[in-house]
């Protein structure tokens, strides 16, 4: 584990979030959603995502939480993730969400979000695999939104990963693919203007 994803884990919200998904975790498999309750993740409900898989590159939100909902204002169930991401990152996105399901792994991402009130923010995600009640894996995700990176005129549309996005593995049990190496769809060559975290 890099020293990056070891200190991520070891601060809130992540640390209280892996911990949850490890007790609803039954021996070495993994969580399955029905055993997923809200009133166990009541501390992280506002940026609580759940993704199902449709496709290599179709990701489709299944529950979002009301900060989720708030900022992103065109997001909703049936929305592919993947349409919020700008296009030319698509490929190694593709490649570090998929290894999540498939490995299976936990992840850290670290991008940037465009809001449509014109700020840039840095942002991170960990997502962690659970199992559908037909056994096939699903994204269970929480994001933390954090400092002003900039501000710009208003935008239509919100886009994850304009500036830069990385995405980290860790191992839950079944080892990380290509070892410890980040998948860097673009390099992260800004900082925060302000650090605090954005709870709404």
């Amino acid at each position: 584990m890099t020293p990056f994803v070891d200190e991520a884990l070891n601060k809130e919200p992540f640390r209280s979030f892996l911990s949850t998904w490890r007790s609803v975790r039954k021996g070495d498999s993994l969580p399955a959603r029905q055993n997923i309750h809200l009133r166990d993740f009541v501390d992280h409900l506002e940026n609580l995502i759940i993704c199902e898989r449709r496709g290599p590159r179709d990701l489709r939100y299944r529950l979002t939480g009301s900060g989720v909902s708030e900022r992103v204002r065109n997001v909703g169930v049936e929305i592919n993730l993947f349409d919020l991401f700008v296009p030319d990152i698509h490929e190694p996105c593709e490649i570090w969400w998929n290894a999540i399901m498939d490995k299976p792994c936990g992840g850290i991402m670290e991008f940037s979000t465009a809001f449509t009130d014109g700020t840039t923010r840095a942002g991170m995600a960990i997502a962690l695999p659970i199992l559908s009640q037909r056994g096939e894996p699903l994204l269970l995700a929480l994001n933390h939104m954090m400092g002003i990176l900039r501000v710009e005129e208003r935008r239509e549309t919100i886009v994850f990963g304009q500036d830069y996005a990385l995405g980290h593995y860790f191992d839950i049990g079944f080892g990380v693919p290509d070892g410890d190496n980040p998948v860097i769809a673009k390099p992260k060559n800004l900082e925060p203007v302000n650090d605090e975290p954005r709870t709404a």
